[in-house]
């Protein structure tokens, strides 16, 4: 939860304080359901693809790498 202090002025003085929020879900990269993984699957450079996905649109390859749709389609084939 990112927290950042303010502070303003008001006839009675200067009022400050710290507002918390939460962070919003951002979606899974295939339907609306807030994402819980990113895929691993290898790109140049060494990074990752890294989309987003839900666990409805996740598949699990090992214990600690998890492809999208798109991406356990091009190693299936």
């Amino acid at each position: 939860m990112p927290c950042s202090p303010f502070s303003i002025e008001t006839p009675q003085g200067r009022v400050t304080g710290i507002i918390c929020t939460r962070r919003r879900k951002v979606p899974c990269a295939f339907c609306q359901a807030p994402h819980t993984h990113l895929c691993d699957y290898p790109m140049a450079n060494g990074k990752t693809c890294d989309r987003k996905l839900c666990p409805q649109h996740r598949t699990r390859v090992s214990r600690d790498r998890d492809y999208c749709p798109e991406h356990m389609g091009a190693i299936k084939t």
